[in-house]
């Protein structure tokens, strides 16, 4: 009978890419045929000029607005080839897209105090290290400890759980965590861990007022506007309290100050 292809192939001819306008024909050639949701996969071993640098932000830009995912970017390295046999090494250049994917992280969570995408960089890069060991590998777990202690103390935060920011609790947690971290185990992850925790020593210190006051401004920073706010307040009425001698884990201590507050303000 007839053979038919696993998959379905297509030529698509595109142009060398010499000045703007030829890029962008390439550009629309490409992304054209890219359709919600496909795994990618390159081959930059002919790639012209400055194309295989293309393909990299095509890839990316192309995973935000079509939810695509780069499946594997790989480059024949004829130069290295074994002068016997002419065989050439495939170099995997995945390592390249994931490093793009850590700084997008990292700067998430820098600029908006975002932590989804670190914690699912992650969780995904160690998950299946403790599946191959059924959870028994302490450096993929520390990575996993690490994610879930960020995730926990900026939910803190992003919630305005007043309570919980000033036991410190989470916060102390995390910061072993990340002093826990095994970094070789992932690479890209060391200077991501070194900022985080520049941010997370400037909002623990042996005085939880003070702190308070420090994530507010953080959150605003953050522009999550609704959760400095309520932490300021939360951070005031505190303050106030203990000038007052009241206690500031009573609820009519509070409802006290901030009646006070409410009729100074007139």
């Amino acid at each position: 009978g007839e053979w038919i292809p696993a998959a379905q192939f297509e030529g698509v001819s595109i142009k060398d890419g010499r000045d703007n306008q030829e890029m962008w024909e390439v550009f629309n050639s490409i992304f054209s045929k890219i359709e919600k949701g496909d795994e990618l996969y390159f081959d930059l071993t002919h790639g012209f000029r400055y194309l295989p640098m293309f393909l990299l932000v095509l890839g990316n830009y192309s995973k935000f607005l079509n939810k695509t995912i780069v499946a594997g970017i790989t480059y024949g390295n004829y130069e290295a080839r074994d002068k016997a046999t002419g065989d050439a090494p495939l170099m995997d250049l995945m390592p390249l897209v994931q490093l793009q994917d850590w700084t997008y992280a990292a700067a998430n969570f820098v600029n908006n105090g975002d932590t989804q995408n670190l914690t699912d960089l992650c969780k995904g890069q160690v998950t299946p290290m403790l599946i191959a060991t059924a959870g028994k590998n302490k450096e993929a777990n520390s990575i996993k400890v690490f994610a879930n202690r960020l995730q926990t103390f900026v939910d803190d935060m992003q919630f305005c759980r007043g309570g919980e920011l000033k036991k410190q609790d989470n916060a102390l947690l995390l910061q072993k965590a990340m002093e826990n971290v095994n970094h070789d185990i992932i690479p890209a992850l060391s200077p991501v861990i070194k900022e985080i925790k520049n941010t997370i020593d400037n909002l623990v210190s042996n005085n939880c007022l003070i702190d308070l006051f420090n994530i507010a401004e953080r959150c605003y920073l953050n522009r999550q506007y609704q959760a400095a706010v309520t932490i300021l307040k939360e951070a005031v009425v505190t303050a106030f309290c203990s000038h007052f001698g009241l206690k500031d884990t009573n609820k009519k201590d509070r409802e006290v100050i901030t009646s006070a507050i409410a009729i100074a303000m007139g």
